[in-house]
């Protein structure tokens, strides 16, 4: 018995066969994105930067270590502190020292690739030394603006402006509140 040998597709009906494969492509890629409510790389970034402004408001400086890449550099100086993810963990533990209730509450957000830019504010009540300022028991509301970049699920830059002045005239370090 003579098996029939399998001709190839004939070239005029390739383009039909290639248009319902990329059909079924497009409808599966459309399923995906409704499923996962349109999720892209600038929203999982966005979620990294609000898991790590909670977990630093809480307390867990453990988190650092899991949102900060090894290459980090902080291009924001502060003083004594290297620009690391040591010296970003020493920061936040002198803050937490120093305002135990310290907080970073998010105003707005904007996230475009691998980069994401916050306006934010530095809360908490000054109950311990700081830059050696002794406690005073005043409440700080401190704006900042932080701008980051992300690789891999990890924040590997950031570049911040504080509003030291008003934070020194809040703990009764400068003139008053204009």
């Amino acid at each position: 018995m003579k098996l029939p040998v399998p001709h190839p597709t004939p070239l005029h009906f390739r383009p039909a066969v290639t248009t319902i494969l990329a059909d079924h492509v497009r409808h599966a890629h459309r399923r995906l994105i409704a499923e996962a409510g349109d999720y892209t790389m600038s929203d999982a970034n966005k979620a990294l930067a609000r898991r790590f402004y909670a977990a630093v408001s809480a307390g867990q400086f453990d988190s650092i270590n899991d949102a900060i890449a090894e290459n980090f550099v902080e291009h924001e100086k502060f003083p004594g502190l290297e620009p690391t993810r040591e010296g970003v963990q020493k920061m936040f533990e002198m803050m937490r020292s120093a305002f135990q209730d310290f907080r970073m509450e998010i105003d707005d957000m904007i996230a475009e690739g691998d980069k994401v830019f916050l306006r934010a504010r530095m809360c908490g009540t000054h109950k311990g030394e700081f830059l050696g300022i002794a406690p005073t028991g005043r409440q700080i509301d401190v704006p900042f603006a932080d701008f980051v970049r992300i690789e891999s699920g990890r924040v590997v830059e950031h570049w911040g402006i504080t509003d030291t002045g008003a934070m020194m005239q809040q703990l009764g370090q400068g003139g008053e509140p204009a």
